[in-house]
């Protein structure tokens, strides 16, 4: 027997709206497919009216590119509402989707927002500074550090003539209307869709989208009277306060599918409630509450799904039907709340000060001796005055030792090879070739300027070194259950970044890059350096190009020795 889905048809528009569909046909697809009939009230929240949403902003930006309006008249976006949900519907969507996501044709016609068309918009916004933001949208940074989000609420405070200075100053006077802001803030998003790509426009949204979700627990609940009567006295696993618990669990985990994250915040508001009410020992770890159980389980299975908490579609097969992935489905305890209140719940940790690298100066540090040694310890200090990991200082060369030949590319380039210093007598290789080094021209030659290419393969290899290092230090990680050693094992990456810092894990990645290239090249090259060193970018402009995987890139100027 093989699944029957809903077939579909030619949808009847109403012919009066003035749009080519076929232009956003891949988004509408997408929408159609993360809002499919037997899904759609399942993952609402997480998948479909994300979707739907930012179906909408690139259908308001590019449903006519040759009018200057970035909005919809009234009429025209009744019409137009209409059209979009009898194409969705047409193509297996859940024609309940407009009640389900809390969304009228309204939403099209930028309602109480003064500044509609493009012409106006560019006069009164720095929309190349708006581009710049939110062109793309990193899914990891977004969230904690933002950078499009802000762009869009300053040009929708602009725009709303709410803000009427420029920068970071307290704005003053214009109108306090949050629904004009609201307004305000679509026509931005129209704007951002008439002028980029719909595909980057959609991948954007949707990371914007997921910010905001897995910040709230999106579950209903009811006053956990009867487990706080239950557990409130508990010491040690009971039964019938196990029981009461997950009586209570059962009741709201069918409702939707979730984030890991929301399941995070949904656990410490439910244990939040439960210390409110007098429940202070940790009945999550009692009674082998996951963060499974708070989202849907799996039908005849002890098993729930949590979905992952960047943006994730529908798949459909004509074969399989509908699919999505899971995040994880293992035993992740559920975190206790270490007070009743809400407030100090962040999936984001808090930023740490850091002394930038320098740019125009150089370092002077009098108190360094032994050249190459103490040159390797002064890159560790300007980037971090107390490292958390401790890096090996060059290696003293013995007067004969053996080096990889050279592999020349060039006349100022060469490929430089990771090694060890042994004597001659040893053969000495690496397979490491991810390290391109390129002597620049300076006119002075107490001084060494290299430009330093690291490969992408590198910066991911020792990304996954530090960030293993790091997550092995915080254990066990707090508010989840620790098994056999003390550890918690099996959380989600992207969670465990966000709890540790991303900028924090960056910041080590990006030392021991630097670390290892220059002391690498320093050894090869057998160099008498100095006690000064610079390296050109600011730590600010390194961690805004790095990104594990990619490519990255450092200038480094070298003292060299003054010769005797």
């Amino acid at each position: 027997m093989y699944p029957t889905f809903p077939d579909t048809y030619e949808p009847k528009l109403t012919g009066k709206c003035p749009t080519d569909f076929q232009a956003i046909s891949s988004i509408i697809d997408t929408a159609a497919s993360d809002c499919s009939q037997p899904f759609a009230a399942l993952v609402g929240n997480v998948i479909c009216c994300p979707q739907f949403v930012s179906l909408l902003h690139i259908f308001q930006g590019q449903h006519n590119v040759k009018s200057d309006k970035l909005v919809l008249p009234d009429k025209v976006a009744t019409d137009c509402f209409s059209d979009i949900v009898s194409i969705l519907v047409s193509r297996r969507a859940n024609m309940t989707i407009p009640a389900l996501c809390s969304v009228t044709s309204s939403n099209l016609t930028g309602g109480s927002c003064p500044v509609t068309d493009v012409t106006t918009f560019e006069k009164v916004v720095n929309s190349s500074k708006l581009l710049d933001a939110c062109r793309t949208v990193d899914p990891l940074k977004e969230c904690c550090r933002p950078i499009c989000q802000p762009a869009i609420m300053e040009a929708a405070l602009i725009i709303s003539g709410h803000q009427m200075t420029v920068g970071n100053k307290i704005p003053l006077g214009g109108s306090n209307n949050v629904n004009t802001i609201n307004d305000c803030k679509n026509v931005v998003f129209s704007y951002l869709s008439r002028k980029l790509p719909a595909d980057k426009a959609n991948a954007a949204f949707r990371i914007l989208s997921s910010c905001k979700v897995n910040k709230a627990c999106p579950l209903e609940f009811k006053e956990p009277a009867e487990v706080i009567k239950a557990c409130r006295n508990v010491a040690a696993p009971s039964p019938s306060c196990c029981s009461s618990l997950n009586a209570y669990i059962s009741g709201i985990q069918n409702q939707m599918l979730i984030t890991n994250k929301q399941a995070i915040v949904c656990a410490t508001v439910i244990g939040s409630m439960l210390r409110k009410g007098g429940v202070m020992t940790n009945i999550y770890e009692l009674c082998d509450v996951d963060l499974k159980d708070f989202s849907v389980q799996a039908y005849g299975m002890q098993q729930g799904c949590l979905l992952r908490s960047y943006p994730a579609d529908l798949i459909f097969d004509n074969t399989s039907g509908y699919s999505f992935t899971c995040d994880l489905t293992d035993n992740i305890a559920a975190p206790w709340p270490s007070s009743s209140s809400m407030t100090s719940l962040s999936l984001c940790a808090p930023e740490m000060s850091l002394p930038a690298l320098p740019t125009s100066q150089t370092i002077k540090n009098h108190g360094f001796r032994n050249g190459g040694v103490e040159a390797f310890r002064l890159i560790i200090w300007i980037i971090d005055p107390k490292p958390r990991f401790q890096f090996s200082s060059f290696v003293t060369l013995p007067p004969s030792f053996s080096v990889q030949q050279k592999l020349y590319t060039r006349a100022t380039s060469k490929q430089f090879i990771a090694f060890s210093a042994a004597p001659s007598d040893v053969e000495t290789s690496s397979k490491d070739e991810s390290v391109l080094v390129t002597k620049v021209e300076t006119k002075n030659s107490n001084e060494v300027k290299v430009h330093v290419q690291v490969s992408g393969e590198k910066t991911q290899t020792v990304f996954n070194h530090v960030f293993e290092k790091m997550v092995a230090a915080a254990q066990p990680i707090p508010g989840f259950r620790r098994v056999k050693g003390g550890k918690t094992p099996n959380i989600p990456k992207d969670v465990l970044l966000e709890i540790l810092g991303y900028s924090k894990v960056y910041r080590q990645v990006i030392k021991k890059l630097i670390n290892s290239a220059i002391e690498d090249y320093v050894k090869q090259e057998d160099l008498k350096v100095g006690k000064e060193l610079t390296v050109e970018q600011s730590y600010e402009d390194l961690e805004e190009t790095f990104e594990p995987g990619d490519s990255f890139s450092f200038d480094a100027i070298i003292k060299l020795q003054e010769a005797i």
